[in-house]
C-alpha cells in the first residue's frame, strides 16, 4: 500500500510543477506582448480620434463633385486661458516619444460629404481659401472640446487618376509582353517540338536556335531551378548557404512587413504604441536591425573570395583582364532584373489600383523612380538623391556590388603581397571602427533606432537621416564584407581538411558562433532595462555602433564555417533540406520585388489598419508566400532566361578569343 500512496504522491508532484511551471510560462509570454498603460482607456477614447478615414470609394462616386483630401490638422487650444482636459490629456500622451503625436491628426475627408459647406471648385481656382474654409469645418467639429487647429498639409484627388499613361509606359509594357510571348513560344516549342531525352538536349543545345530556344524555354529552366551537383564536395559543403539565404530574407521580408504597417494609419494606434515597451522588442528587436543584414554582405563576399582563389590557383599572377571579365559578367548578370524591377515601379505599378493611401506608398515610389531609375542601373543610388531613392531596398545591391569590386581589387593586391593581407584587411576593419564611432558620437544617435510609432509614421518608413548614416553607408557595412574574405579564403584553405574532431571543439564551436551572435544582440535590451550607462549614453552608444557588427557577423561567419565542416545538426539538416536550395536561388527575386507586393498591398487598403499580434504574424506570413510565388514566376520568365543568354554569349566571347590568341600564337611561330 506504501508503495502505491508513494507513487500516488510522487504523480501530484509532477502535476503541481508542471502546472507551476506552466502558469509562469504563460506569465512570461505576457509579460514578453504587454506594457502597463499609464492612462486609462475611458481617457484614451476621449481623445479626437488620431485616425480616420472616409469611405474612399462611395467618394469617387460623386462625379464632378467628388474630391477626397487627405489631410493633416495640428490642433491647439481655442482659448489659452482656459484650457480644456482634452488638451492636458493629448500634451501628456504626446509627450512620450513613445507615442503618437495626438495633436496632430490625420484625416482623409470627402469634401461634400463630411465639409458640405466648402465650395469645391475652390481647390483648384484659390486653394488658399478652400483650405481655410476646411479648417474652419474641422473647427466647429472639435469647438466643443475646447480646440480648434491649422491644416499643416494636404493633398486632394478627384475620380480622375493623378497618373496618366505615357510613351514610356508602352514601351516598358511592350518589352515585357514581347519577352513572356517569347517565353511561352519558347516553351510550347520545348513540349512539342523540343527533346525527349538529355542528349536530345545536349544536341539540340548545339546549335545556334537551340541554344538560345531552351534558354527561354520554361520547362529547361524550371529544370536548371532545382538541379544541384552534390557529387561535387565543394557544393555539398556550400549547400547551407542557400537555406541561410532564405531565412535571412525571411527576417528582411517579416521586418519591412513590420515597418509599412507600421507607417500607415492605424484604427487602434494603442497597440503600436505599447510595442516599444515590450519585452521582445526591447531585448531583441532594437539589437537585431540592419544587423542580420550583414549576413548577406559575408556570403556574397565569401563566394567572391573562393571562387577567386579556385579560378586563380596555380597561377603566378592574376591578369588585369580577370577583373574587368568578372565585373562585366556581374553587371549583366544582375541589371537586367534591377532594370525590369525599376521599370515595374516606373510605369505601370500607380495604374494597378488607386485608394486613399495610395499615393503615399506607391506614387512617392513612382515619382522616384520616374526622375533617378538611372542612379540603380549604375549601382550608386545609395550617394545620389538618397531622400528619393528608387526602389529604396536596392540601396544593399548599390552597397555589394561596390564591395564586390572593391573584394576583387584588394584579393589581387593581396595576390601579389599575401604577406600584407592581415595589414590590408585590419586597417579597414580599424577604419570602419573610427568611422562608425564618430558618426554615432558627433551626431548623439541612440544606440539603436528606436521603434516608435511617430518615428515610422512617413513616407520613407524610417528614420531617413540616423539610418542612412549609421547604417546604409558603405563604410557602416564593411564587417560583412571583411568576414567574408576571411571565411571564404579559409574555406578554400581547409575545404578538404576536417578541423572539428573532439567534443571540445563543437563546445567552442557553439559559443563562439551562435552564442557570440545572440549574445551581442541582447547587450542593448540589457543596458535599457537596467539603465546602464545613463551618464555616458552617447560614449556607450558610440562604442557599440562600432563594434556590434563585427562581432555578430564573426559569431555568423563561424557558424556557417563551422556548418561547412558538419556541424550543426538539425540546424543544418534544415538549411540544407533540398526545397531549401530552390527557395535559396529564388532570395535574389524575392528581395527585388517584396515591397513591390507590400506597397500595393497597403496602398490598396480603405481604412486604417486594424494590428494585433495574431494579424501581424499572418500578413508577415502572407507577405513571405506573396514575395516567393512573384519570384518563382520572375526567375522562370526573366532571371533565368538573362543568366543563360549571358552565360552563351561569354562562352561565345571566350571561343572566339582563344581562337585570336590561337592564330596568334601560329602567326608569331610562322614569323620566327
Amino acid at each position: 500500500m506504501l508503495p502505491l500512496q508513494l507513487s500516488y504522491t510522487k504523480h501530484i508532484f509532477i502535476l503541481q510543477l508542471t502546472t507551476m511551471w506552466l502558469e509562469n510560462f504563460w506569465n512570461y509570454i505576457f509579460f514578453l506582448f504587454s506594457q502597463v498603460n499609464r492612462i486609462s482607456d475611458r481617457e484614451y477614447v476621449s481623445m479626437p480620434t488620431l485616425f480616420h478615414f472616409d469611405d474612399y470609394d462611395h467618394c469617387m462616386l460623386e462625379g464632378d463633385n467628388a474630391l477626397y483630401c487627405a489631410i493633416t490638422y495640428q490642433l491647439h487650444p481655442k482659448n489659452s486661458e482656459n484650457i480644456s482636459e482634452t488638451w492636458n490629456l493629448i500634451q501628456e500622451v504626446s509627450s512620450s516619444r513613445k507615442n503618437y503625436r495626438h495633436d496632430l491628426l490625420r484625416h482623409g475627408i470627402c469634401v461634400p460629404k463630411t465639409c458640405p459647406n466648402v465650395v469645391i471648385a475652390d481647390v483648384s481656382r484659390n486653394n488658399l481659401k478652400f483650405v481655410q474654409e476646411l479648417e474652419e469645418c474641422y473647427n466647429l467639429k472639435y469647438q466643443n472640446l475646447g480646440l480648434e487647429g491649422k491644416i499643416q498639409k494636404i493633398r486632394c484627388e478627384n475620380n480622375e487618376s493623378p497618373y496618366s499613361v505615357n510613351t514610356f509606359d508602352y514601351l516598358f509594357g511592350t518589352f515585357l509582353l514581347f519577352f513572356i510571348l517569347l517565353i511561352i513560344f519558347a516553351w510550347l516549342y520545348d513540349v512539342f517540338l523540343g527533346p525527349n531525352t538529355e542528349n536530345d538536349l545536349k544536341n539540340l543545345e548545339k546549335t545556334f536556335f537551340g541554344k538560345y530556344i531552351s534558354s527561354f524555354s520554361l520547362s529547361q529552366n524550371w529544370n536548371r531551378l532545382h538541379a544541384i551537383d552534390l557529387e561535387d564536395p565543394v557544393v555539398k559543403a556550400l549547400s547551407g548557404i542557400q537555406g541561410v539565404r532564405f531565412f535571412c530574407m525571411v527576417s528582411v521580408i517579416f521586418s519591412h512587413c513590420s515597418s509599412v504597417n507600421f507607417a500607415m494609419p492605424v484604427s487602434n494606434p494603442r497597440y503600436t504604441e505599447a510595442v516599444p515597451d515590450r519585452f521582445s522588442v526591447r531585448w531583441l528587436g532594437n539589437g537585431s536591425r540592419y544587423t542580420t543584414i550583414q549576413t548577406f554582405f559575408l556570403m556574397s563576399a565569401w563566394l567572391v573570395t573562393y571562387q577567386f582563389f579556385a579560378n586563380n590557383e596555380g597561377k603566378k599572377e592574376v591578369s588585369l583582364s580577370y577583373f574587368f571579365r568578372s565585373c562585366v559578367s556581374r553587371y549583366f548578370r544582375l541589371t537586367p532584373l534591377i532594370a525590369i524591377v525599376v521599370g515595374c515601379f516606373g510605369t505601370w505599378m500607380p495604374h494597378i489600383g488607386r485608394g486613399p493611401f495610395w499615393d503615399d506608398f506607391v506614387g512617392t515610389e513612382y515619382r522616384a523612380c520616374r526622375t533617378n531609375w538611372w542612379s540603380n542601373l549604375l549601382y550608386v543610388n545609395n550617394f545620389v538623391h538618397l531622400d528619393k531613392m528608387c526602389a529604396p531596398q536596392l540601396w544593399y545591391m548599390a552597397i555589394d556590388t561596390q564591395f564586390y569590386i572593391f573584394a576583387l581589387l584588394i584579393l589581387c593586391l593581396t595576390w601579389k603581397n599575401p604577406k600584407r593581407t592581415s595589414l590590408i584587411l585590419g586597417t579597414i576593419w580599424i577604419f570602419h571602427v573610427v568611422d562608425a564611432f564618430l558618426v554615432v558620437y558627433q551626431n548623439d544617435y541612440e544606440v539603436s533606432i528606436p521603434l516608435y510609432p511617430e518615428i515610422f509614421y512617413n513616407l520613407t518608413l524610417v528614420h531617413a537621416e540616423e539610418t542612412l548614416l549609421s547604417y546604409k553607408t558603405n563604410t557602416s557595412n564593411i564587417p560583412g564584407f571583411l568576414a567574408g574574405i576571411v571565411y571564404g579564403y579559409a574555406f578554400y584553405k581547409y575545404r578538404n581538411k576536417k578541423l572539428f574532431t573532439k567534443k571540445i571543439h563543437t563546445i567552442a564551436w557553439w559559443i563562439l558562433s551562435s552564442g557570440l551572435a545572440i549574445l551581442i544582440i541582447l547587450v542593448p535590451g540589457v543596458v535599457d532595462d537596467y539603465n546602464l550607462f545613463s551618464e555616458n549614453r552617447t560614449l556607450y552608444s558610440a562604442i557599440y555602433a562600432s563594434l556590434n557588427r563585427s562581432i555578430f557577423i564573426f559569431g555568423i561567419g563561424f557558424w556557417i564555417f563551422g556548418m561547412t565542416q558538419g556541424q550543426g545538426h538539425i540546424f543544418k539538416s534544415a538549411c540544407e533540406w533540398p526545397p531549401m536550395y530552390v527557395l535559396g536561388r529564388l532570395t535574389y527575386s524575392a528581395y527585388l520585388f517584396h515591397t513591390f507586393i507590400q506597397r500595393v498591398k497597403i496602398g490598396m487598403k480603405r481604412t486604417p489598419n486594424y494590428m494585433n499580434d495574431y494579424l501581424m504574424i499572418m500578413d508577415s506570413t502572407g507577405d513571405l508566400a506573396l514575395s516567393y510565388l512573384a519570384a518563382l514566376l520572375v526567375t522562370l520568365f526573366f532571371e533565368m532566361p538573362f543568366a543563360e543568354i549571358k552565360k552563351h554569349v561569354t562562352a561565345a566571347l571566350k571561343k572566339s578569343r582563344s581562337r585570336e590568341d590561337n592564330l596568334q600564337k601560329l602567326d608569331n611561330k610562322k614569323s620566327d
